[in-house]
């Protein structure tokens, strides 16, 4: 995902960058050395929080969104594929990533909306 770094704060070595997309913004733990407000990074994104349907996720509108909302983060993006075993696989404007998800009784694809507290970035240098 193409991000771009809107604000940088480093406390104690634990990093963290508001940035923004074409589909919105928000905060993210980022796993590298520091970057430079301004600077546009792809990025592989990780959200490392299980997700059970009615309670953190639910149907969405059919586009890609991305805020901050009551203190934790708010994404709407595609749900492409979903496994027996709760693996989910969700595409964020192309960029696809592995969510576990609980509960989901549909068929993908469709959009979902996401709530969660934590993102972390690890930069692709590309």
């Amino acid at each position: 995902m193409k991000i771009k770094i809107d604000e940088v704060k480093n406390v104690s070595g634990n990093i963290s960058v508001a940035f923004s997309t074409d589909f919105g913004s928000a905060v993210a733990a980022w796993s590298a050395s520091v970057p430079k407000v301004g600077e546009e990074h792809g990025v592989e994104l990780e959200i490392d929080e299980e997700f059970v349907w009615g309670d953190n996720v639910d149907v969405s509108g059919d586009r890609f969104s991305l805020s901050i909302k009551d203190r934790g983060i708010s994404l709407s993006a595609s749900l492409v594929s979903m496994a027996e075993d709760g693996v989910a696989i969700i595409d964020i404007n192309g960029t696809k990533i592995m969510i576990e998800l609980e509960g989901c009784l549909m068929r993908p694809p469709f959009f979902i909306s996401l709530s969660f507290e934590k993102l972390t970035f690890y930069p692709t240098n590309l």
